[in-house]
């Protein structure tokens, strides 16, 4: 949720001619590896080349480009006090996987040799719940991503959307 709409408004408000100084946050598209484009979609093929993606496959009709920046969908920095771009504050130095337990839900399993924040490449919104091993936690909102403060050690980190289930009464 959340991710796949971003980027639609950030397509949208380009072809659109709207102004586009807010879109995109920076870091939304960090977890983009890839994008297929029209070439009819000339404002969006410019904004992409703008933003460090590179074409690596062209036909008349479309264009894949490549993320020059893609760091995943969740990945963990060092800890700083200036995020003055996620692309240029190293990696931490842990261990990472991740499962969607459900639509709406992220199951992150890391263990970190150091204190870090876990950065997750999802558009930041109120409607995400964390919890950090089993305890309610903080999600901090960092270049217009999600992100969680960790201590160093083994930690399981529960991500959930409920805008879903807070909109449900509104449709019974």
């Amino acid at each position: 949720p959340g991710h796949n709409s971003k980027l639609l408004s950030i397509w949208w408000n380009l072809l659109e001619d709207h102004n586009t100084t807010t879109f995109p946050p920076e870091a939304t598209l960090y977890g983009v590896k890839y994008t297929l484009i029209d070439r009819s979609y000339g404002k969006i093929c410019e904004f992409l080349e703008s933003s460090n993606f590179r074409r690596v496959f062209e036909t008349e009709q479309t264009v894949v480009y490549e993320n020059q920046d893609f760091r995943g969908l969740i990945f963990a920095i060092k800890e700083t006090d200036e995020y003055t771009s996620l692309t240029s504050l190293p990696k931490a130095d842990v261990d990472v996987s991740y499962r969607w337990s459900d639509y709406n839900t992220i199951v992150i399993n890391i263990y970190a040799r150091e204190s870090c924040t876990l950065t997750i490449s999802y558009v930041y919104d109120d409607f995400w719940k964390a919890k950090l091993d089993n305890e309610s936690a903080m999600i901090k909102e960092i270049h217009g991503v999600m992100a969680v403060e960790l201590n160093a050690g083994k930690h399981e980190v529960i991500l959930h959307f409920t805008a879903y289930e807070k909109m449900l009464p509104f449709f019974m």
